[in-house]
């Protein structure tokens, strides 16, 4: 049986914030309200600053911005803007768009979100921008970080989006299992739909679809949607 851990008014939670109070539970997730080294007040989801994804309510980054702007030409460079709009909307609450990132729980890896480092850590991590792609979250519930961001059409950021809102899969050989509430794999060989399990996400479900069509059709399986048709689908 776990056990919540009890925190003390005033216990430092990372270098910036402090415990102030429990908040209002948000859904399975736990909320503390914390005063930030700045003077903020407000809440924070302790997932995220367990993780280390939260260190503060956003000025420590915001406090380097300046010497970011100026390092190493950095503003020159074409995926500058992206990385640094990407910041914004997830630090930024004066951002026209922080309701749907940063409020919502959306944030930037520490690699990434270090105002001086992180622009060269994320370039490193994305590499080029293929033409006509933008910067696209996998998993649409979570934040920007090598592992679930990749350079994607605007197409299939659309699709990731609409598939995360209503349940169904953005994978190919995925389906949502509304009654069982988990996520099916199915692989069709030869005209023959073939069950190949239930599991508890999606992107376990795709693993299991690739390992059969790889089996089946001796290549890499396509990831979306838009991808090959045919057998073996």
């Amino acid at each position: 049986m776990s056990h919540k851990k009890v925190y003390e008014a005033g216990q430092k939670l990372t270098e910036h914030l402090a415990y102030v109070a429990e908040a209002e539970k948000r859904g399975r997730h736990r909320y503390v309200r914390c005063t930030c080294s700045c003077g903020t007040e407000k809440d924070f989801k302790l997932d995220h600053i367990r993780s280390g994804a939260t260190t503060s309510c956003g000025c420590a980054g915001r406090d380097n911005s300046a010497k970011a702007r100026t390092t190493h030409g950095a503003t020159s460079h074409e995926l500058y803007g992206t990385w640094w709009q990407m910041l914004e909307r997830c630090e930024n609450p004066k951002n026209s768009v922080y309701a749907h990132y940063g409020e919502r729980g959306i944030s930037v890896c520490d690699e990434w979100r270090d105002r001086v480092a992180g622009f060269a850590a994320f370039t490193s991590d994305m590499g080029e921008r293929p033409a006509g792609c933008t910067l696209d979250r996998i998993d649409n519930d979570k934040g920007y970080s090598k592992e679930n961001c990749e350079w994607a059409k605007h197409s299939v950021q659309v699709r990731n989006r609409a598939k995360s809102a209503d349940k169904t899969s953005r994978f190919k050989g995925v389906s949502w299992d509304a009654r069982g509430r988990n996520w099916r794999a199915n692989i069709r060989i030869d005209g023959k739909q073939t069950y190949l399990g239930t599991f508890k996400s999606e992107e376990a479900a795709f693993r299991a679809y690739s390992l059969a069509y790889e089996k089946y059709v001796n290549r890499r399986a396509p990831r979306y949607f838009e991808a090959t048709e045919g057998d073996a689908q």
